[in-house]
């Protein structure tokens, strides 16, 4: 019997400005975006906790600018590709001090045009020995992005969903935000959580089919 190959039929994720959730909790961070290249300085740090959009910023800045995108915990060396672009540094706080001072001051001397660093902590926060690299960061330009608002999450669970090709009735997202945490981390793992299920079980996701992960909600959130 011939082997089956599986596909990965799960749409590519959308990082135009367009299907950013924009409120008072995000508004100083695109604001700053947008703004560029008109910038006080190449070098721009989102912070904020996890799951308020500093990557969904970070890439769609990247594709505006032509630039290039960099995962922190991936980066080991530095590239003569980057050279006159942009570059975009999620989670920089994962990347070797030595080589962030070094992209740092490509940004600072012109060789990279402009520089977005993304973190979960505000700059002068991370864990860093290297003096200089230290008064380097505390010395950037920095934007934080806070928990979002009520009035976004709807939008963002259907968006989540969305991302993993399914589409979700209100009444679904409605239970969701009653007994769910309120971080968008949270509701992305649980989301993974009820797509692998429905996928392995062959189930639409229903607010039936949501309530049977009850246990789940009141462990993430401590709702009764």
């Amino acid at each position: 019997m011939p082997l089956q190959t599986s596909f990965d039929l799960t749409p590519e994720t959308d990082f135009s400005l367009e299907r950013f959730e924009r409120g008072f909790s995000n508004h100083v961070a695109i604001t700053a975006v947008e703004a560029w290249p008109d910038w006080p300085t190449p070098i721009l740090v989102l912070t904020g906790p996890e799951g308020t959009g500093k990557t969904h910023l970070g890439r769609y800045w990247t594709s505006r600018t032509n630039g290039v995108y960099v995962e922190g915990s991936d980066l080991s060396t530095l590239s003569i590709q980057w050279h006159g672009r942009t570059v975009c540094i999620d989670n920089a706080e994962k990347v070797s001090e030595s080589i962030l001072f070094s992209v740092i001051n490509m940004a600072l001397s012109g060789e990279i045009i402009s520089l977005v660093l993304t973190s979960r902590a505000l700059p002068v926060e991370w864990s860093v020995g290297l003096p200089d690299l230290k008064s380097r960061l505390k010395n950037t330009n920095f934007v934080t992005l806070d928990e979002h608002e009520d009035v976004l999450l709807e939008p963002i669970i259907r968006k989540l969903f969305e991302d993993r090709g399914r589409q979700i009735s209100k009444d679904s997202v409605d239970y969701i935000l009653k007994y769910c945490d309120r971080s968008v981390s949270v509701l992305r793992s649980f989301i993974q959580q009820l797509d692998a299920e429905a996928s392995r079980t062959k189930s639409d996701i229903t607010r039936a089919f949501i309530a049977k992960f009850r246990p789940i909600f009141e462990a993430n959130s401590g709702a009764i």
